[in-house]
């Protein structure tokens, strides 16, 4: 047999990266954030003076650690640009902070992006929706894909606080959805999710809420 022979073969790209995966699969990602959390908790590593980019790594670095552990066929990556529904193929593409992507489709990848938020700071509650929910509802983000997650990081404030600003935030944009509590990843209780209509790109999509607290 010659060694062309063993080259591996592309798969068909799928049309929903998550009704792929199914509800284990994208159980399994869920778990992945959860625990790479509760590592940086555990390390104690994250300080009040860190910011997104510092805090995002030390995250992944945990991430990567029980990701191999796994035997999902998706491969986290840090930093992801994706020019797909760029109009300008020109400049830097939009960059989700972070994806597990299909091993052999760049496009298809459940994204995760990473925001700072406090409920005191009407500036960085803002910039979660508009830097980062609507990146993912305009399909600049997980275009091929029905779910996506943000992770928003808490230094100062508490996670109701936080909860409530965020849903105050996403009662205002199309279809009015609102923000629920869930309990699927207990003993870890700051999970939620929304639901949301898409034009341009696969939908109904179900965005993972994650308020992860340092304070």
């Amino acid at each position: 047999m010659s060694i062309r022979n063993l080259r591996p073969v592309k798969p068909t790209i799928p049309s929903d990266l998550a009704q792929t995966l199914g509800i284990k699969g994208v159980q399994i990602i869920l778990i992945l954030i959860r625990d790479a959390y509760s590592d940086l908790l555990s390390l104690q590593c994250i300080t009040s003076g860190m910011d997104e980019n510092d805090i995002t790594e030390e995250w992944f670095v945990c991430l990567q650690l029980h990701w191999r552990k796994t035997d999902i066929s998706l491969v986290p990556i840090h930093e992801k640009g994706d020019k797909t529904n760029q109009k300008s193929k020109r400049g830097k593409p939009p960059t989700v902070d972070c994806c597990f992507r299909h091993q052999w489709h760049k496009h298809s990848y459940f994204g995760i992006e990473c925001k700072l938020i406090e409920a005191n700071n009407k500036i960085l509650c803002d910039k979660y929706i508009t830097n980062g929910v609507d990146r993912f509802l305009d399909c600049r983000y997980s275009s091929n894909c029905s779910q996506g997650a943000v992770l928003g990081y808490i230094r100062q404030t508490i996670c109701l606080d936080v909860a409530t600003n965020i849903e105050e935030r996403l009662t205002q944009l199309s279809g009015n959805p609102s923000l629920n509590k869930t309990q699927q990843l207990l003993p870890f209780e700051e999970h939620y999710t929304s639901v949301h209509h898409r034009t341009a790109c696969i939908s109904p999509f179900t965005l993972h809420h994650f308020l992860l607290s340092f304070n």
